[in-house]
């Protein structure tokens, strides 16, 4: 039981590291496209994602991890599984908290980067 809650989450990290990934390549698009200066955009976001990281690590286990685990717990127990469901349903949880919060700071970062090349435009055009 300990290698597969390990398994689940090393599992959950990875998942939730590459949703919030994708999410971020996803708002770099969407905001790159209404910038005037790309680059400085795309590193905003970036930046943003990667000072997520540490922030949305912990509530990730803390929040993720207890929730997961408890409805991976009833879902296999209510099925007769037992207690088979919680490595999955850490996983999940793990996944889906962190995942969110990389994305929260994929956002942020873009929505900085978004106000800054706005200030750099009118500075640029003055």
């Amino acid at each position: 039981m300990e290698y597969a809650v390990a398994s689940g989450i090393v599992i959950g990290l990875t998942g939730g590291v590459l949703l919030g990934y994708l999410a971020a390549r996803a708002i770099t698009r969407v905001l790159r496209r209404k910038s005037p200066h790309q680059r400085l955009m795309a590193g905003f976001v970036a930046v943003g994602f990667i000072a997520a990281i540490p922030a949305a690590f912990f509530p990730s286990f803390v929040v993720g991890g207890n929730i997961g685990g408890g409805w991976g717990a009833y879902v296999s127990e209510s099925v007769g599984l037992g207690s088979i469901g919680v490595p999955l349903g850490i996983a999940t949880g793990i996944a889906t908290v962190l995942a969110v919060g990389l994305t929260i700071g994929a956002a942020m970062g873009g929505l900085i980067g978004y106000g800054v090349s706005i200030v750099l435009k009118k500075k640029s055009a003055a």
